[in-house]
């Protein structure tokens, strides 16, 4: 028994750590998938929005070039004309006050005026080299980085009188910066990348193929990436990646080196602390079932021993002493047939005969009690009646009924019937000694597949429940006899005369036959 125990509860370890594992793993996935959707639409927000920025810079440049054509024409041909300078300056960052620096050139991409400075930055003049041979009317925007901070650069085409130029304006990324602070998300890091290719649709596999060749811009900084020197972008798990619209930017979206270790460690250590106190309460419980079964084979021992003692005793008092007193019964008879009736011994012998039959009838009473010979012939029911009917005989003012309902004796193993026919007695005598009881009933049912319900009432005085056990011999042997049968017994009592009424459930058996 204690061997199958242990193997229920290792197989029931067994089944709640996979369950664990399985849940533990289900809700990694559901962090997972989480924050893969939160990246998703935080990539196609910011990148629609950066969209928007790029083509309204775009679209407010050239507005500004045609209205401000016949003075970029001027100060193309002029360029040391520092009036037409400054009301182009000041004009511009009237309309465009992001702006950081604006520069002119020819319809070759040759710098011939700017702002602050005569050398345009090597970026910013392949650029407008590009732009310039290759006719597009929409280039490419890149991010630079100069001395004084990274920027971006919007190139148009101007004409005044059969004269062309590019009118060059860069921009602070502060903006970019906002848009990129404005979609964060805790435990995430958005990033916005350059990727040469722009006619190929960048993948997470292209991307980690052109490290060399990526721009990462950052909260408060842009950071260029030289070739073949480490990216300050880890791309080692992507949660989202979004291409901007006409531009080669792309705006990925991937997760703190500590977010999903966190988590991941967070389920560990949650799904085993719950394994580790479903298996303290498992083996808890395992361990009390073990106490419990080690006092039922105790107890069971005890009644065995009790039961083994008392048919020794029976044995003993039929075959020494009753046959003694039999033998001195036959005697005394012999003598009195012998004997004259007017002999004065006979009277004496005569009652002398009288007392050894009653004493030979006491006797066999105590045989019975000790070793009860009609259960197994008569049944529960039957013995049970008989011994009631002959201990409270003499109480004329208690009534008394027994119920047992037939298949119980075949319910009954033949050692939980002595000993339920023994806690019966039991409680039969206490309702007659101690509760001053007019009326007893004792029932015996079948409760369940498995169980039988026994009930026993009175109307006497009752009693304190904390009373049950104190200097009472007879309890304790009830409690032994119902731990040796796996059973359980509840008293409702109260010593305010409402009477007293014991349940005993019991696991049956069927009698084995022979």
């Amino acid at each position: 028994m204690v061997q199958r125990n242990s193997l229920f509860v290792l197989a029931t370890l067994a089944l709640v750590f996979l369950l664990l594992a399985w849940q533990g793993y289900s809700r990694y996935q559901q962090f997972s998938r989480y924050h893969q959707g939160m990246a998703t639409h935080s990539v196609t927000a910011v990148a629609g929005e950066i969209s928007n920025l790029i083509q309204s810079y775009r679209r407010l440049a050239r507005l500004y070039a045609v209205q401000h054509r016949q003075t970029l024409a001027s100060l193309l041909e002029q360029p040391d004309n520092q009036t037409s300078a400054k009301q182009l300056a000041t004009s511009l960052t009237q309309f465009l006050p992001e702006y950081s620096d604006f520069a002119l050139a020819d319809a070759q991409g040759i710098p011939n005026f700017t702002l602050n400075s005569k050398n345009l930055a090597e970026p910013c003049r392949l650029q407008l080299l590009d732009f310039a041979r290759s006719g597009s009317k929409q280039q490419p925007i890149k991010i630079h980085s100069n001395k004084k901070g990274s920027h971006f650069d919007i190139v148009t085409e101007f004409g005044m009188h059969n004269r062309t130029g590019l009118f060059f304006i860069s921009f602070h990324i502060e903006r970019l910066n906002t848009i990129l602070k404005n979609g964060h998300i805790r435990g995430h890091r958005l990033q916005l990348l350059t990727y040469d290719n722009a006619t190929q649709k960048p993948s997470e596999q292209s991307l980690k193929k052109s490290l060399d060749t990526l721009f990462s811009v950052f909260a408060k900084k842009a950071h260029a990436t030289e070739k073949n020197s480490p990216t300050p972008t880890n791309l080692n798990k992507l949660l989202a990646l979004q291409k901007v619209s006409d531009t080669p930017w792309v705006l990925v979206d991937t997760p703190d080196t500590t977010l999903f270790q966190q988590e991941k460690s967070k389920i560990i250590f949650e799904m085993s602390l719950i394994f580790l106190i479903f298996a303290l309460v498992a083996f808890t419980v395992l361990r009390l079932k073990r106490r419990e079964i080690r006092q039922t084979g105790e107890a069971t021992l005890t009644i065995e021993r009790i039961e083994s003692e008392r048919t020794r005793i029976a044995m003993d008092l039929h075959d020494q002493v009753l046959g003694e007193i039999t033998h001195r019964i036959r005697e005394t008879d012999n003598y009195l047939i012998s004997c004259e009736t007017n002999n004065p011994l006979h009277q004496q012998v005569s009652a002398l005969t009288n007392s050894l039959n009653t004493m030979s009838e006491g006797i066999r009473g105590i045989i019975d009690d000790l070793h009860p010979q009609a259960l197994s012939i008569l049944g529960l029911e039957a013995t049970l009646s008989d011994a009631l009917e002959k201990r409270i005989q003499v109480i004329d003012r208690l009534t008394w009924s027994l119920i047992i309902e037939a298949e119980i004796d075949q319910l009954l193993g033949s050692v939980n019937q002595l000993n339920l026919y023994r806690i019966l007695l039991e409680l039969s005598q206490n309702s007659v000694r101690h509760a001053q009881a007019s009326a007893l009933h004792i029932t015996l049912k079948k409760q369940s597949e498995d169980n039988i319900r026994v009930l026993v009432s009175d109307d006497g005085i009752g009693f304190n429940k904390s009373d049950i056990g104190i200097n009472s011999h007879g309890l304790a042997n009830i409690r032994t006899r119902v731990r040796s049968m796996n059973g359980d017994i509840r008293w409702q009592s109260n010593p305010n005369g409402n009477g007293t009424c014991v349940q005993l459930d019991i696991p049956y058996e069927r009698r084995q036959k022979g």
